[in-house]
């Protein structure tokens, strides 16, 4: 016969466990809400996969034999963005394309905000690698970026679990996940900065870290997809004017990167990446605007150029609506070769670029340098 007195102990102990964890959660419930918003900016933290990959790279970089960048014979550029610039730009196409003797390291996060792009980079400045050029691929509305309540409630009305929202340990799991992650992730980088440790004991290095991995072929939005998700946008505030602003956060990021970028000597451009009609019209003209006020406000005397590169690539080469697919890499990488190429020539004027039935992308002005003609024109 089972002896119940000999399992009392443990008993008590799960069952005081399972009551703690009750009080937990109902006082998270209370002091939280059911969808984080503590989270800083109200956004996920960067996924430390892209951490993985991203210091892979730059650890690979690193260890080959001969140095790259700034005071050296072998040129680099760099691009920073997120999935729409990982969907949209090939670096080899870019090489191919700008008659540069650059090579071109794509650095693309996920996340749709400038403040996780800022996550990014920051594992380029640790690595102490020099680029002669960096230049920010990103879209208008990762200015305002991911509202993560919003995000939240839309993902828990997809999955139609009604009980979940009310256990805040369940409902809130990946946050958390992703914080606990991030944070040693921040752990790591303060002692790599306090004690001098090597970037790539952090870091396992790549072998080829300039070699991309191949581009899966997907199906297009169906336009009952192309609805959901840009209903889902609406949702976040980016089809709204009056949430595009030079001080938001992430257009403060986007200010802290450029001017960290060019303090380590690069030089530096803005390229807007193509967007789906159906998305580019609904994005207010406020959001390219937003670009020449960061000009205006932060670097009235050297603004950065701003190259528009949203309706340069028709519709039925993307994936969804800020996607390009598989055939829309090679003309987009082309564009984005002939921005690059005029942000290194000695007086960028993007709005000289236009002309997209052309062949070639248009241009958003950057600032007071308008009307100057760029080299060879």
């Amino acid at each position: 016969m089972l002896q119940l007195a000999r399992y009392r102990g443990p008993t008590v102990v799960i069952a005081g466990l399972l009551v703690w964890l009750v009080v937990l959660d109902i006082a998270l419930t209370s002091a939280v809400g059911f969808t984080g918003g503590w989270l800083p900016n109200s956004e996920l933290p960067t996924d430390s996969g892209v951490f993985l990959v991203t210091g892979g790279r730059l650890s690979g970089i690193r260890a080959q034999p001969e140095p790259v960048g700034l005071g050296t014979e072998k040129p680099f550029g760099v691009f920073l963005g997120q999935s729409s610039l990982g969907a949209t730009v090939e670096s080899d196409v870019v090489e191919q394309q700008d008659g540069l003797p650059l090579r071109w390291l794509n650095l693309h996060g996920w996340g749709s905000s400038v403040n996780l792009v800022r996550d990014v980079a920051e594992l380029l400045f640790l690595s102490d690698l020099k680029p002669n050029i960096v230049v920010f691929a990103i879209n208008p509305f990762m200015l305002i970026g991911i509202d993560f309540p919003t995000q939240h409630a839309f993902l828990a009305e997809e999955e139609g679990k009604n009980l979940k929202k009310w256990i805040w340990i369940y409902n809130n799991r990946a946050p958390v996940n992703h914080g606990c992650r991030v944070l040693m992730h921040r752990i790591k980088l303060g002692l790599c900065r306090r004690f001098g440790f090597d970037f790539r004991a952090l870091y396992p290095a790549k072998p080829d870290p300039w070699k991309t991995s191949p581009r899966t072929r997907l199906a297009p939005d169906s336009p009952a997809q192309q609805a959901v998700r840009l209903e889902h946008f609406r949702k976040l505030g980016w089809f709204e004017p009056g949430r595009y602003s030079p001080e938001s956060t992430s257009s403060r990021a986007l200010v802290d990167l450029v001017r960290e970028s060019r303090a380590r000597g690069a030089k530096v451009g803005i390229i807007l990446m193509p967007e789906h009609s159906a998305m580019r019209k609904r994005v207010p003209a406020e959001g390219a605007r937003c670009f020449a006020e960061i000009n205006r406000i932060n670097f009235r005397d050297d603004p950065v150029p701003v190259y528009d590169l949203r309706d340069s690539i028709s519709d039925d080469l993307f994936v969804d609506v800020v996607h390009p697919g598989v055939d829309g890499t090679r003309p987009a990488s082309t564009l984005v070769a002939q921005c690059v190429r005029d942000i290194l020539s000695a007086h960028p004027a993007p709005e000289k670029l236009r002309a997209a039935a052309h062949g070639q992308p248009s241009g958003v002005t950057a600032g007071e340098d308008a009307g100057r003609d760029p080299p060879g024109s």
